[in-house]
């Protein structure tokens, strides 16, 4: 019984958070997205509760040239969009590269050095 009601709120929290957003029409690499993008949003500190109060997911983008989840939060009235860009790809030689926007340039030309040698 405990596991039937533990799976039943589990699928209650997964149909809050993905209300505007059909989660059938979801592909597996989209769903991995929105889990990494709602997981680096709980990692600023809000919590769950408050994320699947105040958060909607709008738009999954799963391209090579465009990754990104796009959400709606909304608060005492007021709605902004939120779009998590989470990076693209490009080739290098015949290598796909992933490319992530949000390390320091430092780190970028350390790894890149790195990718020469």
């Amino acid at each position: 019984m405990r596991l039937l009601t533990a799976s039943a709120l589990l699928l209650s929290l997964v149909l809050i958070v993905f209300a505007q957003a059909d989660i059938r029409q979801l592909t597996a690499s989209e769903l991995i997205l929105v889990d990494g993008s709602k997981g680096v949003i709980l990692l600023t500190g809000i919590s769950e509760p408050y994320f699947n109060k105040h958060f909607k997911l709008l738009k999954v983008i799963d391209k090579p040239s465009d990754r990104r989840v796009v959400w709606q939060f909304s608060v005492n009235g007021y709605q902004a969009v939120l779009n998590d860009a989470i990076g693209y790809s490009t080739e290098l030689g015949d290598e796909a590269l992933l490319v992530y926007g949000s390390a320091p340039a430092e780190d970028i030309e350390t790894y890149l050095g790195l990718l020469t040698r």
